[in-house]
């Protein structure tokens, strides 16, 4: 696709059955989104407000990807047996109709689409499919975000059918709430066709082996299913709270399953989301050994909405409930590996970078001068020949030392400095275990110790028994499990993380 230089447009476009289209004049006026304002009409002669729309933006200059979302109901299932040849075959039919009603168009689209075809639901060709919104909407939503993150996402909701629009349109709210362009989420839908009204037909019923659905004249009642589609709406909130965890927020999540990855997950933004961002580092760990918190690994399986033809039905494959939650949290996972990972003082600083972004200015604080009192120590640790490991009074020796006078440091006033602290230290590790210990643990008295915990960025020196140096970064930090994890154990109760 040629670049045209003003951004991408993805539109993602539900369609029922193109031989039943008539031909129109489809009038696109000036959007009222930014980009558009002020912009000259669009007119175009077309069977599909579809190819209206890709001849909008690309005469705005725009790069247009087009995904049209098919439905399994579109094709006489009759002769086959195999639901993946009759789903290819189903794909080939749009493909075909596309190109159809660009030729009888004046909106030449000049670009190939890609077509993603849907469960089926209802009685089309003496047959039930059995498919579900949840499905079709599982489906629309992996073939949007595998689409990639455009500028601008479209939806062209004229053409579809029940179940399917409701599916796609949720899908692609999905999508851009995931991606973080909903502001940039354009939904269209024409007015209706005039009823009566006599037209011509861009492509014949001839062409696709008959009218679908065509009508049974016999004397029958018609059952009718009350689908309930509430779940979409939940699967797209939930998105939208899971998305809330890039700005280190703590969701207030309704109906899942805390435990597991999301539950890892969770208690690893409530870290950041407190202050606590030194306990999120790759290489913090405790004194046996184990991390304090990591992040989870969260695969995602592709959905299978692969049509099981058997009898006079089409049946598919369960949906995965869980499949839009953990697509939302794999991308707010990917989103963290970016941060710097194997160097102390500069994740710390990545850090600070998000804190600022969203205004959590007193954590943003906190974290630089943290992020300078450690760099600052790296330094001073070189000129003082100290590599490999350091204590937690010789790294807070190092960091008051030099906060309180420039210059070197003779090595007997460093060794008298780091005794000091040593025994500072233990006096304050004394206090904590009292706290914990006591009746009133959990109480006004361990919370003061959160507190301390959030002042330091997560890197008390009271809990912190040593770090370790390589090639001028601090690529370790061990902790005292015994004082540290039950203060986490209270900061993820503060969380609403009771079963960590």
């Amino acid at each position: 696709m040629i670049s045209m230089g003003r951004g991408s447009v993805l539109i993602a476009a539900a369609w029922g059955y193109p031989p039943g289209w008539g031909k129109a004049k489809y009038i696109m006026e000036p959007l009222q989104h930014p980009p558009f304002k002020g912009e000259n009409l669009v007119e175009c002669t077309s069977c599909s407000s579809t190819l209206a729309l890709i001849r909008f933006f690309r005469e705005k200059g725009w790069d247009v990807k087009t995904v049209i979302f098919g439905t399994d109901t579109a094709l006489n299932p009759a002769g086959f047996t195999d639901g993946k040849e009759f789903r290819n075959n189903v794909k080939e039919q749009y493909v075909k109709w596309f190109r159809e009603l660009e030729k009888t168009s004046n909106c030449s689209a000049e670009l190939e689409p890609e077509v993603v075809v849907l469960p089926g639901i209802g009685r089309y060709w003496g047959r039930r499919f059995e498919g579900a919104p949840l499905a079709m909407f599982n489906e629309a939503l992996h073939a949007l975000l595998k689409a990639g993150k455009p500028s601008i996402l479209a939806v062209d909701l004229t053409h579809g059918i029940n179940f399917q629009t409701v599916a796609v349109l949720y899908a692609a709210v999905a999508a851009a709430v995931i991606w973080g362009v909903e502001k940039n989420l354009l939904i269209f839908n024409s007015d209706p066709y005039p009823t009566g009204a006599k037209t011509e037909r861009c492509i014949s019923d001839e062409k696709a082996g008959g009218k679908v659905g065509a009508a049974e004249r016999k004397d029958e009642s018609i059952d009718l299913f009350i689908n309930d589609v509430s779940e979409l709406q939940r699967a797209v909130r939930n998105i939208r709270q899971i998305a809330a965890l890039r700005r280190f927020q703590v969701p207030e999540l309704e109906g899942l399953d805390w435990t597991g990855e999301l539950g890892q997950l969770l208690a690893y933004i409530c870290l950041l989301a407190n202050g606590a961002a030194g306990l999120a580092f790759s290489g913090a760990e405790y004194d046996d050994g184990s991390a304090v918190a990591q992040l989870p690994r969260v695969e995602v399986k592709p959905p299978d909405t692969t049509p099981i033809i058997a009898g006079d039905s089409i049946k598919y494959p369960e949906p995965d409930r869980t499949y839009a939650v953990k697509t939302a949290m794999a991308s707010i996972v990917d989103d963290l590996q970016e941060l710097p990972r194997g160097d102390l003082v500069g994740f710390l600083n990545a850090v600070a970078d998000r804190y600022e972004k969203t205004a959590a200015i007193q954590n943003y604080l906190v974290l630089r001068r943290t992020a300078d009192d450690f760099s600052m120590m790296i330094k001073h640790a070189g000129e003082l020949g100290i590599g490999g490991e350091l204590s937690a009074a010789e790294v807070y020796a190092i960091v008051d030392i030099h906060k309180r006078h420039k210059g070197r440091v003779d090595q007997a006033e460093f060794a008298r400095a780091v005794e000091a602290k040593r025994q500072e230290i233990e006096e304050e590790r004394g206090k904590l275990r009292k706290a914990l210990g006591g009746k009133k643990a959990g109480s006004k008295n361990v919370y003061v110790w959160l507190r301390n915990l959030s002042a330091h960025g997560g890197l008390s020196y009271i809990l912190i028994d040593k770090v370790k140096l390589a090639e001028g970064e601090i690529v370790e930090v061990v902790y005292r499990k015994d004082l540290l994890q039950p203060l986490l154990d209270e900061l993820m109760k503060k969380c609403g993380l009771h079963n960590r």
